[in-house]
């Protein structure tokens, strides 16, 4: 017999699909990753008892592509924000397993299990140091893995809660022991006096930790003297006074509040009950069976209880560096389209093999197989991002003002220049938008209302004209009413200016002999040529196409051409300049060739017998003057002298040698060269002279095999 609620699991299906339309509207470029989550969500979402344990969805990518922003706003569609319990691991990184635990209690409850938990910034949540030892301050976050695992939390009281009920039945048991029956009659200690004749002053003060002076009788006319004494509990900070006229005594409200507590926490035991009978049951108690009360309370708490959780959704989120190589590259100027191709390549394994680098096995199975793996954007995402905001401020400003805001093109352009960082998402970009464009406002109303037209206001327009920002404001007949402009701090695009210097002519030189080579072993166009950057450290590059990369098998011919690019520069340098004029620009470029060439002799089985010495000089293996090996040495020294001598035969043919002039030429003049002007330039070298790689080289060798 089917007993689904089909009307409510057809409006929870109606929520999700709304849900997922509204994602999409807000979040630009990540469509792929927003079905991927919500497929997932709307299984829990509608059948949440089904699961025996947490539905774990794991979001990876680099700072700012919106990974925690999606969960938020997931948990606002569905309505039910009050239901995420958020954790941020570089915050709880060093408490304790107590304080997490309570953390967790105090955050999530008991009283509702199916929840969405956050861990964001779980990369924090290292065990394996660099070294891949175990990490000595990680086992505090037990309780997390515990989630992850089965659902099940093991809650335990604090620690100063369990010494507080061992010191109370051991004080109540050493009176005893003593031969002392403690006469204890509606809640008093009627007796503590002759009780306390057989303690020393010490016993006594962890007698007076535990009971307190019974409130006086307002009959009375005196009080008992008080006497200070010292107190041991670090849970309670009170006066505690030792009565020396006989005034009865009683089990202290705080530590009855904090049975209640334990008792309240833990289903299905004799004392769940109201607070109030829990507090009467103790009050009524005699000395015997409050001292085995404490005991049984005791050993009732040690055990501690069970948070069940297994029908909860928990998303874990984090950078992992180990994946995404490229986030360390701060640099505007790389390519926004590259970076996206490359982390689009990005697999489940590639992530299980990162979080290698930081987890034990163990708990890389924890994190089950759903991960959501976000690119970084392409420059078309971040065009749609910039057109997003500026249309949810114009949006702002017609209601708050009452007035249309139009963008033009060039103020588009100077935000994504000035806010677009490849590698750090959309932060850099609102921060941009805001000083280009939403800090304007005050002053241009200022403006109006000074001049006596801001009731005449029905639109505005921003444009960017030569390092300004000029916002030109017009009444409903289209007629001007202001204008005016603001000078605005470049603090990117300064930087990529051409200055045709001496600095520029040698990044030129070098670039296009890096760009000459790409073109002669490779028959493709580079992504990108910049002869001068932002970067401090770089004064420009060349950024090869990961698709004509992968295009090649990883053969002999493959490496050494790899070589020859990053020696096209050196080789460009001492041809145009001279062998005495090269400069120091080339010594990455140097290393880079050193280190590849090593590899093709002692890593990647390509010069025989020697891959069969792969790891015996690992300590060296990636610098040639430092092998122990001399052989090896003049191997490596063999096949970097062959890569200069073969681009030096490059330059001296009349049409490369032609090529690389003009290309010098231009980027002395100009920071980036454009792909048309690639094209251009590549148009001097006649066809029988161009590289043409065929795709179909080994399948033909394989047909042609007899």
């Amino acid at each position: 017999m089917i007993t689904i609620n089909t009307e409510e699991i057809k409006k929870k299906n109606a929520i999700i699909d709304n849900a997922i339309i509204k994602l999409k509207e807000k979040f630009v470029g990540v469509d792929d990753q927003i079905d991927e989550i919500m497929n997932n969500v709307r299984t829990w979402y509608c059948y949440p008892q089904l699961q025996d344990r947490p539905c774990v969805i794991n979001l990876w990518g680099m700072s700012g592509c919106s990974k925690t922003d999606s969960v938020r706003t997931i948990a606002k569609l569905l309505d039910i924000e009050e239901d995420l319990v958020y954790f941020n691991f570089a915050d709880i990184n060093e408490k304790n397993a107590w304080e997490i635990e309570n953390e967790i209690d105090e955050n999530i409850g008991n009283n509702k299990s199916n929840r969405i938990l956050v861990y964001d910034e779980f990369q924090y949540a290292a065990t394996l140091s660099k070294k891949g030892e175990e990490k000595d301050n990680k086992t505090a976050l037990k309780p997390f893995w515990e989630l992850l695992d089965t659902g099940v939390l093991l809650k335990r009281f604090s620690p100063s809660t369990l010494f507080t009920l061992l010191k109370a039945y051991l004080s109540l048991k050493r009176i005893s022991e003593y031969g002392c029956k403690i006469d204890i009659k509606e809640g008093k200690w009627l007796n503590h006096d002759e009780c306390f004749r057989f303690l020393n002053e010490n016993e006594k003060r962890k007698v007076m930790d535990i009971f307190e002076v019974c409130p006086y009788d307002e009959t009375e006319n005196s009080r008992p003297q008080k006497k200070k004494i010292f107190h041991f509990d670090d849970t309670k900070s009170t006066t505690d006074t030792l009565p020396n006229d006989g005034t009865p005594l009683r089990v202290k409200e705080w530590i009855i509040d904090r049975i209640i507590e334990i008792y309240n926490s833990i289903n299905g035991l004799t004392y769940l009950t109201d607070d109030i009978e829990i507090e009467t049951k103790i009050r009524n108690m005699n000395g015997e069976e409050l001292t085995e009360f404490f005991y049984n309370t005791y050993k009732v708490a040690k055990k501690g209880y069970k948070m069940n959780f297994k029908d909860s959704l928990i998303f874990v989120i984090g950078n992992l560096d180990e994946a995404y190589n490229i986030s360390f590259d701060m640099n505007p100027d790389m390519s926004p389209d590259q970076f996206h191709k490359m982390t689009k390549k990005i697999t489940v394994v590639d992530i299980k093999e990162a979080l290698q680098k930081r987890f034990r096995n163990e708990q890389i199975a924890r994190l089950g197989n759903i991960h959501v793996i976000y690119p970084a954007f392409s420059s078309k995402t971040f065009k749609g991002i910039i057109d997003k905001q500026l249309k949810r401020y114009a949006e702002q400003v017609k209601t708050q003002i009452g007035c249309d805001v139009v963008f033009e093109k060039s103020i588009k352009d100077i935000i994504y220049r000035e806010g677009v960082f490849p590698t750090q998402g959309t932060r850099p970009i609102f921060s941009s938008l805001f000083e280009i464009v939403k800090s304007r406002l005050p002053e241009i109303v200022k403006s109006l209302t000074e001049n006596g037209n801001i009731s005449k206001l029905n639109h505005m327009v921003y444009a960017y004209r030569r390092g300004h920002v000029k916002v030109t404001s017009y009444d409903n007949d289209d007629n001007l009413i202001d204008s005016i402009k603001f000078k605005l701090k470049l603090r990117v695009d300064n930087l990529r200016l051409s200055k045709c210097d001496e600095q520029q002519t040698i990044c030129a030189v070098h670039e296009s002999g890096h760009f000459v080579t790409y073109m002669k072993v490779f028959g493709k166009y580079p992504n990108k040529i910049v002869s001068r950057t932002t970067g401090t450290n770089t004064g420009g590059f060349l950024m090869g196409d990961i698709d004509n990369d992968e295009r090649f098998m990883k053969t002999y011919d493959y490496y050494f051409n790899r070589i020859m690019i990053y020696l096209g520069g050196y080789v460009a340098e001492k041809v145009v300049f001279g062998r005495d004029n090269r400069t120091s620009g080339s010594t990455s470029d140097i290393s880079e060739a050193t280190r590849i060439a090593s590899q093709m002799v002692k890593n990647l089985g390509l010069y025989y017998p020697y891959a069969l010495q792969t790891f015996q000089c690992d300590e060296y293996k990636d610098f040639v003057h430092l092998d122990k090996n001399e052989e090896i040495n003049n191997l490596v020294i063999g096949i970097m002298k062959s890569a200069i001598k073969c681009v030096t035969e490059i330059y001296e043919d009349k049409d490369y040698r032609k090529m690389l002039k003009f290309s010098s030429e231009y980027l002395s003049r100009n920071t980036e060269m454009s792909r048309q002007k690639m094209k251009e330039i590549y148009s001097i070298i006649p066809d029988c002279k161009k590289t043409v790689i065929k795709d179909d080289f080994y399948r033909n060798a394989l047909s042609n095999f007899k």
